[in-house]
């Protein structure tokens, strides 16, 4: 879901295809790991929370600057 609002912009199909599969790779290697390796998977899991916060807090910051400018 963390992927979607990136390429909710681009209409093309096939990247939409591509998004979906990376989705659900990236669920199916968290789930291995959680089996194999549960402490690993709670990292990798806590990284890509934070990660996404980051981006999140970025984007915000550019949307607040680019208002401010009255570039919008």
């Amino acid at each position: 879901a963390a992927t979607a609002g990136s390429t909710a912009l681009a209409p093309s199909a096939t990247l939409q295809v591509l998004r979906s599969i990376g989705e659900d790779i990236g669920a199916v290697v968290l789930a291995v790991l959680a089996i194999v390796a549960p402490l690993l998977a709670a990292v990798l899991a806590l990284a890509v929370v934070v990660m996404a916060v980051k981006v999140v807090v970025m984007v915000r910051r550019a949307l607040r600057r680019r208002r401010g400018s009255g570039a919008v």
